[in-house]
């Protein structure tokens, strides 16, 4: 299906969409809205009228449609009663600003355009965050709540592993990181040019080198789930680089025997 319009139905509390490429709801109370794009086709919604929507779900949004700051402050102008907001795999602007004083839950899901995102919700009682790219992106919280919980799943290639230190260092200040499910993927290999300065800075530092200099922030559980791609000498070093001055209060393993888990559960 092209396109779907939706207009009074006074009764309509809820709606799930799926595969459609262009949307309009004009429902003045619904509250629930499930909205997931056709893969790499433009979208296009409009619920601008529905003033008492109260949970959202957007995915699949591609390149023709880019989520800014702006989109972030129209949707909170005119759904002023939103408390949870789930984006995955949206096309996001690099740098992107979410600020509400209304919104509850947030839930961020390998939107890999996103590089910087600062969040402005005194509120916010949870925060999930997913990602399987290789950079990983910077995130800091203005006026949190002292209740706010934050889990993060990754999903990384090895190389990428130096990177964990300073991300998980951003949940510093408030101790605001519950929970990190860390899994391994293969590494692609991919061509691309560069100059000698890039090549420099990205092999500054080694991915299973001593850990990040300053100490992150307590994990209260710790999640390994793959440990694929990792060679058995770097075990130790792994584990070292994981847990020091994390010191997490569970540690929970799902790992595949096939995949080396064994000699890592030695370790």
């Amino acid at each position: 299906m092209k396109s779907l319009s939706l207009q009074g139905l006074k009764n309509l509390k809820g709606v799930d969409i799926q595969g459609v490429r262009e949307v309009e709801i004009d429902v003045p109370n619904i509250e629930r809205i499930y909205y997931g794009a056709v893969s790499h086709k433009p979208s296009k919604m409009n619920f601008d009228s529905c003033r008492n929507l109260r949970d959202l779900t957007i995915m699949n949004t591609k390149i023709d449609f880019v989520i800014t700051d702006i989109w972030f402050l129209n949707l909170f102008a005119k759904c002023p009663l939103l408390e949870s907001l789930k984006l995955v795999e949206c096309f996001m602007f690099e740098k992107i600003r979410i600020s509400s004083s209304q919104l509850k839950s947030l839930v961020l899901s390998n939107c890999s355009t996103m590089e910087e995102i600062e969040i402005d919700t005194p509120n916010l009682a949870s925060f999930r965050y997913y990602f399987a790219g290789d950079d990983l992106p910077s995130i800091s919280f203005r006026r949190c709540s002292s209740q706010l919980d934050v889990n993060v799943q990754l999903h990384m290639i090895p190389t990428c592993l130096h990177q964990l230190g300073k991300f998980v260092k951003q949940f510093r200040p408030r101790k605001l990181l519950t929970s990190l499910s860390l899994s391994m993927r293969q590494e692609y290999v991919h061509y691309h040019y560069w100059d000698a300065e890039e090549e420099d800075e990205e092999e500054e530092e080694d991915p299973f080198s001593l850990p990040a200099k300053f100490p992150a922030p307590t994990i209260k559980h710790l999640f390994i789930r793959s440990v694929r791609e990792v060679k058995p000498e770097n075990y130790l070093l792994f584990v070292y680089r994981l847990f020091h001055c994390w010191y997490p209060e569970t540690i929970s393993l799902s790992l595949n025997p096939s995949h080396g888990s064994k000699e890592f559960i030695k370790v």
